[in-house]
């Protein structure tokens, strides 16, 4: 992603095409989301839960991005928000058809350089709840 947005100065993302992996869900989850709230939404059970999801994210600037194939959690990773920010998140996952984002600059961060928002260009994409993955606080 770093590379994409950052290196490259793209102003539109597709994460299947940043992807080298097969998967069908991408799941988002926000700063501080709890571990356990993660897994239920993931519908992972207590054991699975332990050895799936090995990452928290414990810092504003971070967030859990979980994808999935056919219902399995197929990889995880941290992301950094300075990198893209996807906030708000949309309570239902992307596709690799609705996970394109279109890339602007929404102020600057805290050492002055431009934060790079994502948003969903898909309409299907575009359905946010107040209470999704990422929670309250948002």
């Amino acid at each position: 992603m770093k590379k994409e947005l950052r290196d490259n100065k793209s102003a539109r993302v597709e994460i299947a095409k940043l992807t080298r992996f097969e998967w069908d869900e991408l799941f988002l989850f926000g700063p501080y989301q709890p571990t356990h709230e993660v897994c239920k939404h993931l519908e992972l059970s207590e054991n699975e839960c332990k050895t799936v999801i090995t990452e928290k994210s414990t810092d504003d600037g971070e967030m859990l991005m979980a994808f999935r194939l056919k219902g399995k959690v197929v990889h995880t990773e941290m992301h950094i928000r300075w990198h893209g920010d996807f906030t708000p998140i949309p309570d239902k996952p992307f596709t690799p058809n609705t996970a394109i984002f279109s890339v602007t600059v929404d102020g600057k961060g805290a050492l002055g350089e431009d934060w790079l928002k994502l948003r969903p260009v898909s309409e299907d994409a575009l359905t946010i709840q107040p209470s999704g993955p990422a929670g309250a606080g948002r």
